[in-house]
């Protein structure tokens, strides 16, 4: 036990030496976007080809943000709600193209963006950079003009894409809601709750400080915050949900909902996850 000890002691220190924001990220790397879908995925759901736009974005730095759009039809786009996906930290574009087809079929436009380091995106994933593209594809919704409801723009966040989702919310407003599934109230309670098993004065760069900022971004939203969170999610301990849900306190309209016996993947496999979303972005 002794020795074991002394092992992990030692890679700690280690890995100390490196820069501990990788523990946050789950990068990879491609040249391209496969847009897949197999047998299972419901024909509802399949985005047809003329109704995806690859688009590669400027941020502020000048860097390119890679993102795609998921249109209706044209008949409805103009009037139908439109969903900024901010994504997880695995993998980029491809690893959530199931997620963002969904919410398209529920009759929602949809941009999901790449962050630095994911998917086509140059650089590394830092908090900073992030932001740096949430708001590029933000900027991009806005510069649609009436080719989209402008009163009816939406920020969905999934795990790691809640920081990015809160931070534009809370700087971008007025818009029309905030989503949230299976967020952390902050990287620094992840490291005390051993979601990240590093030591939390390790963490310096990323802060995530999702509870801090959730009051003034739900406060900009017409229609507040949808909170979801899995029950049985032993990754990103349910018990934010409720942190976060007082952090809006009477600031803002919000509505929490645990999701029973979904993890921290699962949520949208939840039945009443397609009645309950799109309640919120057809009110």
């Amino acid at each position: 036990m002794k020795t074991a000890i002394v092992l992990l002691g030692l890679l700690v220190l280690g890995v100390a030496c490196a820069d501990l924001d990788a523990f946050l990220y789950n990068p990879k790397r491609v040249d391209h976007y496969t847009f897949s879908y197999d047998a299972s995925v419901p024909t509802s759901w399949q985005v047809p080809a003329a109704l995806r736009e690859e688009l590669t974005l400027q941020a502020d730095d000048t860097s390119d943000v890679y993102a795609v759009m998921l249109w209706r039809p044209t008949a409805e786009r103009s009037t139908a709600p439109t969903v900024l996906y901010h994504h997880g930290n695995k993998f980029g574009i491809d690893e959530y193209w199931l997620r963002v087809s969904h919410l398209w079929s529920l009759g929602a436009n949809v941009l999901i963006y790449e962050y630095p380091g994911y998917g086509r995106a140059a650089g590394e994933p830092n908090e900073a950079g992030i932001y740096r593209n949430a708001r590029a594809a933000l900027a991009h919704l806005h510069s649609l003009g009436e080719r989209i409801d402008q009163q009816r723009i939406f920020h969905y966040g999934y795990s790691l894409g809640g920081g990015p989702a809160i931070e534009t919310a809370k700087n971008g407003g007025p818009y029309r809601g905030l989503i949230t599934e299976s967020i952390f109230a902050s990287v620094h309670e992840l490291v005390a709750d051993g979601s990240l098993v590093v030591p939390a004065s390790f963490i310096t760069h990323n802060g995530f400080d999702n509870r801090g900022k959730i009051a003034a971004a739900a406060g900009h939203a017409k229609l507040g915050a949808l909170l979801m969170h899995g029950s049985a999610d032993d990754f990103v301990d349910p018990k934010y949900l409720e942190q976060l849900a007082d952090a809006i306190g009477s600031s803002a309209p919000h509505r929490e909902v645990r999701v029973p016996s979904a993890d921290h993947t699962h949520v949208p496999s939840w039945p009443e996850y397609d009645a309950t979303v799109r309640e919120f972005l057809e009110r």
